[in-house]
């Protein structure tokens, strides 16, 4: 036929065979022209090339054969191996057009003939031979290191290997499974950024249909960043818009904080708190938990934790190097469970901290919350219970002083998990693990020295271990303060003479009015100032204003509540405090 070579070594009076090649896919049929009218069956077979990635399979298809009186019913595939080979046998049958022949050797000829059976059991006349030669076997790309070996999507990221090809070409790099695009490719280095999508897993490359070993990389989250607060000022319940990136695009567990400056002394601040809970049941002798901002000089660590299996000797430690005192620990034998509150005051801080709390002996079922106070002096007084039932109880301890803070962390130690705290009341709950842990910590502050216990309500009602530590708050007030005026009265122009304390030594930024209306001071010091009443002013208070030392926040969010302004946003927050005696005018 048209585009065919005869085949005249396989021909005789009763058979022709014939080759062609297709220089493109597509539909073929082998043809031929006979010198008489006569009965005949034809076939036609078609071989793919091997490829170098798999010199092991060949892929076979030919041209269904067709019958004068009778049909088809499948074909018979034959092979024979060698330059030349004659001995052919049969390798396999099919009854469509196609057969894949696999399990050969690279660099070795091969060649095949298909003959087709009718529905009786004829069987036909064999195909043109085909051969082929299978190329030499390549070797399968490999992948030897990472680098990094962790990032959030985006990083470029360094695959150091073998067999990888000069050329990209149609290889692919894969990040479990999420494919990426190379920016660099060479035989043995490929840089491919991690794709958007991608989870963590392992990195692999395919070369010419060849898969790599794989090497597992940890698609990480992105930390958040704050760009600006509008507005940024306002009263508690004003809405804030927070503008950034890498917030995620649903909340899910995230949170928002307002982190205010330093409080005046002798109150107790909350500042901020950190947690983190396993409960597979493996096994530590160290378990961590980081704060989400840096914590500030001079304030407290306190520490809940929860913890099973055995009843250690319990230390901790942070990377700040500050020295933690174990103030209670409680643990129930029934069911190997325990609960402790470790402290640590007056710390090192101004950066980035870690707790880890240490065990002397392997613990299981944990759960770890940590917090920074400002405004503690010191550990007070304690008290632990351990019992069952929906109402969880430290039991009560009586204190000293006025104004602690009462800090409780509670743990169900039957179950383990899926618990709901609520917090006694005049307590706040902090860290809440009662789902995933079955521990949570509330705080409160104590108004006056008398007994006191950390109470919760849990549900459902089980078996529990509370514990309950106060803490004294740090005493003594900067505030400016007026004992007298002299004289307290007189016409404008009146020099009058306060006298008092915490005026400071000069008066730098400080302020004296008169019922509003701002005086100019002649005369300052640290317990006396003299001021001549100012045009404008009217009967009323007379009040000295001076600012504290500024005191240095780290969040975004100005507060103005009664005489005190905070202002975060990594700038300084000033306090300023104010007393006021009666002057008639």
């Amino acid at each position: 036929g048209t585009g065919y070579t005869q085949q005249a070594a396989a021909s005789s009076n009763y058979l022709d065979a014939e080759t062609g090649l297709a220089a493109t896919s597509g539909s073929y049929s082998a043809t031929f022209t006979v010198g008489a009218p006569v009965s005949w069956q034809s076939a036609a077979s078609a071989i793919s090339p091997a490829v170098a990635s798999d010199p092991n399979h060949v892929n076979l298809s030919w041209v269904a054969s067709a019958e004068s009186g009778g049909t088809i019913s499948g074909y018979f595939v034959e092979r024979c191996q060698g330059s030349g080979c004659i001995a052919f046998s049969q390798i396999g049958s099919s009854t469509t057009t196609t057969y894949n022949d696999t399990g050969l050797t690279a660099s070795t000829t091969y060649s095949y003939r298909v003959r087709a059976q009718d529905s009786s059991g004829n069987v036909g006349p064999y195909s043109n031979t085909a051969t082929i030669t299978t190329p030499a076997a390549v070797p399968a790309p490999s992948i030897t290191s990472l680098s990094p070996t962790s990032g959030p999507v985006g990083t470029a990221v360094t695959i150091a290997g073998t067999n990888f090809g000069a050329t990209q070409g149609t290889s692919t790099v894969s990040f479990n499974g999420t494919t990426a695009t190379p920016t660099s490719w060479s035989n043995t280095s490929i840089v491919a950024p991690v794709p958007s999508g991608a989870t963590s897993g392992n990195v692999t490359v395919t070369v010419g249909g060849q898969l790599s070993n794989g090497l597992a990389f940890t698609v990480t989250i992105p930390v958040p960043s704050i760009t600006s607060l509008s507005p940024a000022s306002g009263p508690v319940g004003t809405s804030v818009t927070i503008s950034g990136a890498n917030f995620g695009a649903t909340q899910g567990a995230s949170t928002v904080s307002f982190i205010a400056a330093a409080p005046p002394p002798g109150t107790i601040a909350h500042i901020q708190q950190g947690a983190n809970s396993d409960v597979t049941g493996r096994s530590f002798t160290a378990f961590s938990a980081s704060f989400p901002a840096a914590t500030s000089s001079g304030d407290a660590m306190i520490v809940g934790v929860t913890y099973g299996n055995t009843n250690p000797t319990i230390t901790a430690t942070d990377t700040q190097g500050n020295l933690y005192t174990r103030a209670i620990a409680t643990y129930d034998l029934n069911h190997n469970q325990g609960c402790a509150i470790l402290y640590a005051i007056n710390t090192r801080g101004n950066a980035a901290n870690t707790v880890t709390v240490n065990f002397s002996s392997a613990v299981a079922y944990l759960g770890l919350g940590i917090h920074e106070y400002s405004g503690v002096a010191g550990p007070d007084v304690t008290a632990g219970n351990k019992g069952s039932g929906s109402g969880p109880s430290s039991g009560s301890a009586t204190t000293t002083a006025n104004g602690n803070l009462i800090f409780g962390c509670a743990a169900e130690d039957s179950a383990g998990s899926g618990d709901t705290f609520t917090a006694g009341s005049g307590f706040t709950k902090r860290v809440d693990l009662g789902i995933a842990a079955a521990y949570a910590d509330e705080d409160g502050i104590q108004a006056a020295a008398g007994p006191v216990a950390a109470t919760w309500t849990l549900s459902p009602s089980r078996d529990w271990v509370a514990n309950m530590a106060a803490f004294k708050a740090a005493s003594g007030s900067t505030a400016p303060s007026i004992t007298s005026l002299s004289p307290t009265s007189g016409p404008v122009g009146t020099a009058v003479t306060i006298t008092g304390a915490n005026f400071g030594a000069t008066q730098g930024t400080g302020t004296v009015t008169f019922n509003g209306t701002a005086g100019t001071p002649t005369a300052w010091s640290a317990t006396s100032i003299t001021v001549p009443v100012p045009t404008g002013a009217t009967t009323g208070n007379t009040q000295a204003r001076r600012p504290l030392n500024p005191n240095y926040g780290s969040i975004g969010m100005l507060y103005t509540g009664g005489n005190s302004l905070y202002n975060g946003l990594q700038i300084r927050a000033v306090q300023r405090f104010r007393a006021g005696l009666t002057f008639m005018t």
